[in-house]
């Protein structure tokens, strides 16, 4: 299903994936010829994670959790369950799921992610994929207690060359690494 971007340098392409198993993504020119063949593997998911979306891209979330995370106090988190498989590997795809929480604000615009609020004191959110529902607790964290912060990057996921997206995470006193930190980048 080819779908034209803003700009005719840039073309991106969608499809649902019926079953598991290999299958070849082929990049071909108007003209029908082909520039790129690349062998993908389908699967299904073995359980989900919850991810964390930094852009504005939220085909799949960014980061993507193997432990429970801890989000800074008052901050505004864009977050998506991650579909994973048996090693704890994120798979990539878009999936429908609906989403309920305690003791956060959580706001579902429908594009593959939700707008979380965080507040103050420990909370869960929940995200029901195909009937069954994902709970995943969160810790939070208050400005005072963050010692540290540091610039995370994350390859760039719309595979461009030399490009990371940049993070920043707080530590705290034991080293607990604290998310929604939204700093002001500096330029140059």
């Amino acid at each position: 299903d080819l779908m034209w971007g803003g700009n005719s340098s840039y073309t991106y392409t969608s499809t649902t994936v019926d079953e598991p198993g290999d299958f070849d993504l082929v990049v071909k020119t108007g003209r029908g010829k082909e520039l790129e063949r690349l062998t993908l593997t389908a699967a299904e998911p073995d359980d989900y994670a919850l991810g964390v979306v930094l852009d504005d891209c939220p085909e799949f979330p960014d980061l993507v959790f193997k432990e429970q995370p801890t989000m800074l106090e008052d901050s505004w988190v864009m977050v998506a369950p991650a579909p994973i498989d048996a090693n704890g590997d994120q798979l990539v795809g878009h999936f429908d799921f609906t989403t309920t929480s305690t003791g956060v604000d959580v706001e579902d615009w429908g594009g593959g992610y939700v707008d979380m609020t965080v507040g103050s004191g420990d909370f869960s959110v929940s995200f029901t994929i195909d009937g069954e529902a994902h709970d995943f607790a969160i810790k939070t964290a208050s400005i005072e207690e963050i010692v540290s912060i540091e610039i995370a990057d994350i390859p760039e996921k719309h595979g461009m060359t030399n490009e990371s997206l940049l993070c920043a995470v707080g530590r705290t006193a034991d080293g607990t690494p604290v998310h929604g930190i939204s700093p002001e980048w500096s330029t140059g």
